[in-house]
């Protein structure tokens, strides 16, 4: 099934590992969620199957 997790948890897609490493690089530009109550405006935004929202 195209959108279950993989068995040990870990986001391993290539593109996942790509964009963590590129936010993890922003830190120096504010993107580090310093403030609990501002957003920074950086993150991942991911597809969840409806299936899985249940």
């Amino acid at each position: 099934m195209k959108n279950t997790p993989p068995a040990n948890g870990r986001a391993e897609s290539p593109d996942l590992l790509d964009a963590d490493d590129l936010l993890r690089a922003m830190d120096h530009r504010g993107a580090c969620g310093c403030e609990a109550n501002t957003g920074d405006g950086a993150g991942i935004m991911t597809v969840r199957a409806a299936c899985n929202l249940r």
